[in-house]
């Protein structure tokens, strides 16, 4: 199984475009993923698959959302193991963080 991490942007935002944890976990689920956790009220979601490769999961995962929720949803889907390595290489670290990077 391949640990997924799932970004949904631009919801849950000053009432427009809601769209409950609940009701994505359950999504998520019924679409035959396992261990489905939602964090907050943000979108982001982590889940395992026995689908091993991104895009023809991530433009499943998409056109659902839309069915579901009446509305596209921009989304990113990673594997979660590459943002552990992201992390663990520290790509930013030799960057000077001065008041002028944001």
């Amino acid at each position: 199984m391949t640990k997924y991490l799932l970004l949904l942007r631009g919801i849950n935002v000053g009432g427009h475009h809601k769209v409950p944890m609940a009701d994505l976990r359950k999504l998520l689920q019924e679409l035959g993923f396992s261990k489905v956790q939602t964090i907050l009220n943000s979108g982001n979601a982590l889940f395992e698959s026995s689908e091993g490769k991104v895009n023809p999961l991530e433009k499943s995962i998409a056109k659902e959302l839309a069915k579901q929720f009446d509305f596209p949803i921009p989304s990113i889907l990673v594997k979660a193991n590459d943002i552990v390595d992201l992390v663990n290489h520290n790509p930013f670290s030799q960057e000077q963080l001065d008041k002028d990077i944001r």
